[in-house]
């Protein structure tokens, strides 16, 4: 459900984000299991939202994920897998990154330390959210009514196309299409497969196999939100 509004979770980011003027109004989002609503301070938010993305990006969405992994943890109404290895993992994680900011020689330069390791940081939600806000999305099973798999995945995916000397930067995170086909694959054959199979599979069924350079995929996700921050300016 790559892109769907009802299913996928990377869509969900209101009251700050929205890629698409189909929630204006409400919609129900199953993966939360809760209505969302377009309120007066959302619109206000969503209608400068291509000015605060990068730095929602860099500066919060690193605490997003922290929040999001205690919430999962910590929600005793869902069956979740592990739970306690979940937990264990987190308690460890932040004893771990306690411990190492008691090293540090006063509060000046933790505080620097911490804001600059998770702006850093802040690059891995950017290249995961090339590859899906600037895409079309769709309400139910499949693109344009569509329930063919293959379909869904090529149209609403967008590569990141590079040389291959700096796929270090990206970490396998550029070929989104093929980990959305394949997503065991290990990263280090992602290139190999793109190039051997899903290029030549997408040419013969007459699929698109969607792809732009960084600045190019920043460009366009930049164009879809400020067209949707524009709309809700609109209303």
């Amino acid at each position: 459900f790559i892109n769907c509004i009802d299913y996928y979770l990377f869509l969900y980011h209101l009251p700050f984000l929205s890629v698409t003027d189909k929630i204006f109004d409400w919609y129900f989002s199953t993966y939360y299991r809760k209505e969302f609503k377009f309120d007066f301070f959302t619109r206000k938010l969503v209608s400068i939202q291509h000015i605060l993305f990068l730095p929602l990006m860099f500066f919060l969405a690193r605490y997003n994920l922290y929040l999001q992994s205690i919430a999962m943890c910590f929600n005793f109404f869902d069956r979740v897998q592990e739970r306690m290895t979940e937990i264990s993992a987190l308690v460890c994680y932040w004893v771990m990154y306690i411990s190492l900011l008691s090293f540090l020689p006063n509060w000046t330069i933790l505080i620097i330390f911490h804001v600059i390791s998770h702006a850093l940081a802040g690059i891995t939600h950017l290249q995961i959210i090339l590859s899906h806000f600037s895409m079309p999305t769709y309400h139910g099973p499949g693109y344009e009514n569509s329930e063919t798999f293959f379909q869904t995945q090529f149209e609403t995916t967008l590569n990141v196309s590079c040389h291959v000397l700096v796929d270090w930067f990206h970490g396998g995170l550029q070929f989104q299409t093929e980990h959305h086909l394949m997503p065991r694959l290990p990263r280090h054959n992602l290139r190999f497969c793109m190039d051997s199979f899903v290029k030549p599979f997408a040419l013969r069924h007459g699929l698109t196999h969607h792809a732009a350079t960084f600045l190019e995929a920043n460009q366009m996700v930049y164009n879809t939100l400020k067209e949707a921050a524009l709309a809700a300016r609109a209303l």
